[in-house]
């Protein structure tokens, strides 16, 4: 019913959507875990806040990173000019 190229198409998109999302979770955390505990203020139970970027690191990067390469592979192809 559907080619081989929409399949492979819907699941690049796919992917490239759960690395963003991935992305923003992990930055969304550090965002939070930043303003929960201030720079020079950060003592005692305060440290807990940096747990879950701490532990979403193993994911985190790499989706920041694959969401990087994403969006320079989009510009790239997007400022070609056509033949």
């Amino acid at each position: 019913m559907y080619g081989l190229n929409t399949v492979k198409r819907l699941i690049s998109i796919g992917l490239k959507g759960l690395g963003i999302t991935a992305a923003l979770i992990f930055f969304g955390a550090i965002w939070l875990a930043n303003h929960a505990c201030p720079w020079l203020a950060c003592q005692g139970p305060d440290l807990d806040a940096w747990m879950l970027p701490f532990a979403l690191a193993p994911i985190g990067i790499p989706a920041v990173l694959a969401s990087l390469v994403f969006t320079i592979r989009f510009i790239s192809t997007r400022s070609r000019p056509a033949p």
